[in-house]
């Protein structure tokens, strides 16, 4: 479920693509890290694109460099966002907290939803 819209919709976690001779998939990836901000812990979620040959090994190289930076190119803010919001959903499974664990033991006891700021600046949202 979408916690931005409150919808449930489906959602293409990896899409096979050809262009010319290369062939490739695409995946919507998650790097996930702690980080601390003063006396607080956060779980910080990088959304990004992953590439793959079959699905499973990696496409390396200049020409899956340059599909990379393009797909980045193209996500702007609202698309951002919606990654952000749909990994904090499944790593949550949808509860506002939810109990972290090691070896099925828990170790901290976790938001499930993303924690906002406010910026005294626009950024743009989409291509025109």
């Amino acid at each position: 479920m979408s916690a931005r819209t409150g919808r449930l919709q489906p959602r293409t976690v990896a899409k096979h693509y050809t262009y010319g001779s290369y062939k490739f998939y695409r995946h919507y990836a998650l790097n996930a890290r702690f980080e601390r901000f003063g006396d607080q812990w956060a779980i910080m979620l990088h959304p990004y694109f992953h590439f793959t040959t079959d699905g499973e090994r990696r496409w390396e190289g200049d020409v899956a460099r340059s599909y990379h930076i393009r797909a980045r190119a193209r996500e702007f803010n609202a698309a951002f966002l919606n990654n952000v919001l749909y990994w904090a959903y499944e790593l949550s499974e949808g509860r506002e907290t939810f109990d972290l664990r090691v070896y099925g033991e828990p170790v901290m006891r976790v938001r499930g939803v993303p924690t906002t700021v406010e910026a005294a600046f626009g950024i743009r949202t989409s291509a025109k």
